[in-house]
Formats: structure tokens, sequence, C-alpha cells
């Protein structure tokens, strides 16, 4: 007699364009509709049988799911959403024996990541704003954010994605799977700290941090001009 012991949600898009005010309404949706809504979709659908096994549900979150960032706002609010939505169903299987599991990595190098793509992407973007929004950023803005992105994700990026994927089979698998899992150094001692800190002093030490980074300054044409808006 086949069961079903346990559902791994996994698939994700991350719509890296650049800064809050670029990304349209559809950005938002499409990376709510897979990292979130995919979640909800899949988990309902096998729900009945994961209850008759008393299985498990595993679901990639991720970092960005407890502590925001720049130009992160789309990938953000999913994956806040999908993790509200995990912590919800895990207290309500409880009584049904279905356990809820959740991974929070913090920067690995996977296709997401992609140079490439976030290019495109990006002069995609770029070409679809309005007059004012270019004139606000200006040409070099874009270029910059290009350049500064892409050598600051080669510069913190994990490369063992062997992490995720143990934790994963340890999800599944383990006697005593955990509720919740860190892989990568950046989140075990940076994002999972400072999202216990207050607001005000994560934000200054994001701000702190993404200086550090390498690539050029990131600084609107608008505000470094001598017409710079008060």
């Amino acid at each position: 007699n086949m069961k079903l012991w346990g559902i791994v949600n996994n698939a994700g898009v991350f719509p890296v364009c650049g800064p809050a005010d670029w990304c349209s309404l559809k950005q938002y949706s499409d990376s709510l509709n897979v990292n979130c809504l995919g979640a909800v979709r899949i988990s309902h659908r096998f729900l009945p049988l994961l209850k008759q096994s008393k299985g498990r549900i595993v679901t990639m979150g991720s970092s960005a799911g407890r502590m925001h960032g720049q130009f992160l706002a789309p990938y953000c609010a999913s994956k806040f959403a999908v993790e509200a939505y995990m912590d919800c169903l895990r207290f309500e299987m409880r009584q049904f024996g279905v356990s809820v599991h959740i991974l929070e990595p913090g920067a690995f190098k996977t296709e997401l990541l992609n140079e490439d793509a976030l290019n495109a992407r990006v002069d995609k973007i770029w070409s679809e704003l309005s007059e004012d929004v270019r004139r606000e950023y200006g040409e070099t803005y874009k270029n910059n954010f290009k350049e500064s992105w892409n050598g600051g994700v080669n510069f913190v990026a994990n490369s063992n994605l062997h992490w995720v994927v143990d934790h994963y089979e340890h999800a599944l698998f383990s006697y005593w799977p955990r509720l919740r899992y860190y892989p990568g150094w950046d989140s075990i001692f940076l994002f999972v700290p400072l999202s216990l800190m207050p607001s005000f002093v994560q934000d200054c030490v994001l701000a702190v941090l993404y200086k550090l980074q390498p690539g050029p300054s990131l600084v609107p044409q608008s505000l470094t001009s001598s017409n710079a808006l008060l």
C-alpha cells in the first residue's frame, strides 16, 4: 500500500530588477504566484494524503523571508508571505501529525543569480520606466547597479550547494527534524541574529554592509545634482 510521506516546495523565482519604484505590480504578482502561492497550491493538493501518512512538508523559504534588503522588495514580499503561510500551516497540522519544515538559506550560487539573466531583466525594466523615473536615477545608476549587484553576489554567495541539499534530507528523513534550517554562514551569523534586533539597528547594519560590498556607489542622479530634491 503506497503512501505519500513527504513533499518539497522548491520552485522559486528571484525577480531582482532594481529599486522598488522600478518594479511594476507584475514583478510582485509573478514572485508571489511562484514563491508563495505555488507552495500553497501544492500543499493544499497533497494535504489529504499527508494526513493519512502523518507525513512532512518541507519548503524553501529564505533568509529574505525574515530580513529585508536593498533591491529585494518583490522577492522579500513573497518569501515573508510563504513563511507566514507555512508557520500557520505547521501550527494547524500538529493535531493531524503532519509536520512542516522551512529552510532559510543565505546567498548561494545557483542559476537564480545568473549574471546575464539579471542584466537582461534590468535593461528590460529600465526601458519600460517613465521618463521621469529614468531622469531621477540616471543611466549611470542603472549601469552601476548591474555591476554592483553582480560583484556583490560573486563576493558573498556560497558555492557549497550540498549544504542546502543536506538540510532537505534531514528535514525529510531524520527522526527529529528541525522546524527551521539555516544553510549558510551568512544566514546563521548575520540574518538570523539581525532579524531579532530593532528595525533602526537592522537598517544601520545593512547600510554599512552595502557600502562595504565591491562595486560603484549607488546614488540616484537627482540626489547628486545641484537640483537635488529636498
